[in-house]
């Protein structure tokens, strides 16, 4: 049985005023109709990822604040600018307190998953 499901691009809701639309959403799988009949919420995104270049400075200042405060558990920006990857988690009162930086000799590893891959695969 699927644990997850990748959403590319779609709408998620996380809060009445915000539906923002990253460039990928790892979702609890659903069962029957799934996400047909309402955009994903926190409570079923396992990890947000957005891929950054000119928009990095929003990632980091609008988006995540949005996310950790939704109660995303994870959220990673793979910057272009500076080929690496920003992983953001273990949220404490609103707010992502642990960040890590990811370089060309790392491995971007997803534990629930048991998948990795070598950040020179990213670009």
């Amino acid at each position: 049985q699927k644990k997850a499901m990748v959403s590319v691009q779609n709408p998620i809701s996380v809060n009445e005023h915000s539906e923002p639309e990253p460039d990928i959403a790892i979702l609890r799988q659903k069962q029957g109709k799934g996400y047909r009949s309402h955009h994903p919420r926190p409570e079923d995104i396992l990890l947000i990822i957005e891929v950054s270049d000119s928009s990095l400075n929003f990632d980091r200042e609008v988006k995540m604040p949005l996310y950790a405060e939704a109660g995303i558990p994870e959220y990673w920006i793979i910057n272009l600018q500076d080929q690496q990857v920003e992983i953001y988690k273990n949220l404490v009162r609103g707010q992502y307190s642990n960040r890590r930086i990811l370089f060309a000799e790392d491995q971007l590893t997803l534990e629930a998953f048991d998948w990795s891959l070598p950040i020179t695969e990213l670009f």
